[in-house]
């Protein structure tokens, strides 16, 4: 497939205004909003990122996994281990989470794709629930309950305990992770990975393999989520089998369905508005999620590509 085809339908973070305003809001939030909101959007961030993971594989190796939640999951556990261990500095642990969390996808990643389709789905949701079940048994990690971390890790001898501190950190994690995956979206490997989401059949007989293509989307895609996931348990300071639940997979995908498919950030979108609705509504009832069903029906009905798309349109820029 000519590259020629592919490369005026690439996202551009220089040229997507609607991104470019979340993050400049991401950036102002300290300064005008309550602590707690600021918490609101922090989390907004590092799940947006894990759902922005999801998508890439999504969008490019056609992968759709139920099981992302295993690597996020395992990025807070390795905090977790790590403290036990006596280590809280974050140019040592956080690498090493990052680590633990390619070994892991490059297994599951190396059976998974023996299949496809809803096959792949599946095992991947099996692959995650087997991690789920092994790890909450586990007494020395919480078990069931989980533990508190007591404190968040410390960059280069700096506290992260500040909420503005924290806060900005994940915000340059975020905008360097979606400075990767536009590089690597726009690169030859990101190009026949667009293809083989496209038709892989062709893409095979024009030489490519792309099986091998898809196992690295495939890990790049597990080790976002888990970074994602070593920023959560130090935003929330307690690693828990919540994490690692079935319910994050599907999660991840709702924000990646609502934002936008079609964009690598679609699914930071997609996660404003999940814990927009969550803050809002979860104060009238616990069953906040029921109001999220008409949402993300509105959204496939009316806005075929996505949020994301949509605002883009808006501001005057491509929604490609």
């Amino acid at each position: 497939m000519p590259a020629s085809t592919l490369r005026p339908g690439l996202p551009s973070l220089g040229g997507d205004r609607a991104m470019l305003l979340l993050l400049a809001l991401f950036a102002l939030a300290p300064l005008v909003l309550e602590a707690y909101l600021v918490g609101e959007l922090t989390r907004v961030m590092i799940y947006g990122m894990a759902a922005c993971a999801v998508g890439f594989a999504i969008r490019h190796g056609g992968l759709v996994s139920f099981g992302h939640a295993a690597f996020f999951g395992m990025g807070a556990y390795c905090v977790l281990m790590a403290r036990n261990a006596g280590y809280q500095d974050a140019l040592l642990v956080w690498p090493l989470a990052l680590l633990a969390v390619a070994l892991l996808a490059l297994v599951i990643g190396l059976l998974s794709l023996r299949t496809g389709g809803v096959a792949f789905i599946m095992i991947t949701l099996g692959f995650a629930q087997m991690v789920y079940f092994v790890i909450s048994g586990s007494q020395s990690l919480g078990a069931a309950d989980g533990l508190p971390l007591f404190g968040r890790d410390m960059l280069a001898g700096i506290s992260l305990d500040a909420t503005e501190a924290f806060h900005y950190l994940v915000l340059v994690a975020l905008g360097l992770v979606l400075l990767v995956m536009t590089r690597l979206s726009r690169s030859p490997a990101g190009l026949a990975l667009r293809g083989i989401a496209h038709d892989e059949r062709r893409m095979k007989a024009l030489g490519y393999a792309p099986k091998r293509l898809q196992l690295t989307s495939f890990v790049f895609s597990a080790v976002v989520a888990g970074f994602a996931g070593v920023l959560a348990a130090n935003f929330y300071q307690f690693v828990g089998p919540a994490y690692l639940h079935w319910l994050v997979s599907g999660e991840l995908l709702v924000m990646v369905a609502l934002g936008g498919i079609a964009s690598l950030s679609g699914g930071l979108f997609g996660a404003l508005i999940l814990v927009l609705f969550e803050a809002v509504f979860s104060e009238y009832t616990t069953y906040w999620r029921i109001f999220l069903g008409p949402a993300v029906i509105l959204s496939v009905l009316y806005l075929h590509k996505g949020v994301h798309p949509a605002l883009e349109r808006l501001l005057g820029g491509r929604d490609d």
